[in-house]
């Protein structure tokens, strides 16, 4: 709540603290067309392949001040920067240098992004009325982007390259919500948060460290806008249903490191859930979600998600598994052109598939 909507943080009954960790498998694959020797295209051949896996995890309180007013407290990880791509260009000549046969690497390229932007939050809650209530959250944002791409060559060492940085960012937002409670078997909520500035301090430098520089960031990002709704059946046992709709107008993002325009797009984010409730109090939940990519209007991204949760002692545990695909056309992030035989077209289709786990633990004061 202090990150989404902070009027929903008097939604509680108790207090409580929550905590949740997940592990997610990022799959990429690189394709580019394979023609044969008349030069008719054959099919779609993968030229770089990519599994890692990244872990996150989350915490959160909140509890009542007194009848009217409520405090919530949250760390979380609000961008997950992690991204990390690696391919072997290998020798196709059978009749080349002995030293290096056919198969055998000619290239290693390395490019990876790590860390993440950690939101810790605090937010208060004002009930005022038993069906409207608004809050406000203040929101620390701070973390350390690092990045790496290096190529190293075995036939041409001295060729070899590795530019590194390090980011170390920090700034502060606020955020604004509105819960109006229609009646008991509809709430809606509504927040915004401005636009605000990361600052950072980065350094870049070469493997050798001949050359280090230092230089000021500073990244605007835009603002939020969200919208949601739960309806509530008349069912037995319970059902709930959830929707909730955010608006970012990524075009509005300024970053000091990049000269040329961006031409980000503005993106709608789509998330629908249900919870069924058994006889025995178990849930079950599924949820979807639909986002558009700000780099890519013709690009989205759709995530299928399913859990449950059990009780256990004053409080639940909560699991959930969750699958994502994601088609495009990227630029290739290292270039070619050094290598006659292969054919590579001035994009590459990539398909992005993720699969998370997550479970969490909530407990009740």
């Amino acid at each position: 709540s202090t990150v989404f909507n902070p009027a929903a943080i008097t939604a509680g009954e108790k207090a409580r603290f929550d905590s949740s960790i997940a592990v997610a498998q990022d799959h990429e694959d690189r394709f580019a067309p394979l023609f044969d020797s008349f030069g008719s295209y054959v099919t779609d051949t993968a030229i770089a392949s990519n599994r890692h896996h990244y872990w996150n995890g989350n915490a959160a309180m909140a509890t009542g001040i007194n009848s009217k007013i409520a405090f919530g407290a949250s760390l979380t990880d609000r961008y997950d920067w992690s991204y990390d791509f690696a391919e072997d260009m290998l020798n196709p000549d059978p009749s080349g240098n002995p030293e290096f046969p056919r198969d055998s690497i000619l290239e290693r390229r390395t490019y990876s992004i790590g860390g993440a932007l950690r939101d810790l939050s605090a937010g208060l809650s004002y009930e005022l009325t038993p069906a409207l209530s608004v809050g406000a959250a203040l929101h620390y944002l701070f973390g350390t982007q690092t990045g790496v791409m290096s190529s190293r060559f075995f036939q041409e060492p001295a060729n070899s390259y590795s530019n590194e940085f390090d980011n170390d960012v920090e700034g502060v937002s606020a955020s604004y919500g509105i819960l109006f409670n229609a009646n008991e078997r509809l709430s809606l909520g509504v927040s915004y948060e401005p636009a605000y500035d990361i600052d950072g301090e980065q350094v870049d430098y070469t493997a050798d460290s001949i050359e280090v520089v230092t230089s000021e960031s500073t990244v605007n990002y835009p603002g939020r806008y969200r919208a949601g709704l739960a309806f509530f059946p008349r069912t037995d046992p319970r059902t709930t249903f959830t929707a909730e709709f955010i608006f970012t107008p990524w075009s509005e993002l300024q970053d000091s490191r990049v000269e040329e325009d961006q031409y980000l797009e503005d993106t709608f984010d789509v998330r629908i859930g249900v919870e069924h409730v058994f006889y025995n109090g178990a849930p079950l939940r599924f949820g979807f979600r639909h986002t558009d990519v700000a780099t890519n209007n013709e690009v989205s991204r759709s995530s299928f998600s399913m859990g449950t949760g059990m009780e256990f002692g004053p409080g639940s545990f909560s699991f959930s598994v969750e699958l994502s695909k994601m088609t495009s056309r990227q630029d290739h992030i290292f270039g070619y052109e050094a290598y006659d035989d292969f054919y590579a077209p001035d994009d590459t289709r990539v398909e992005d598939t993720r699969f998370r786990v997550g479970a969490g633990y909530t407990y009740l004061f």
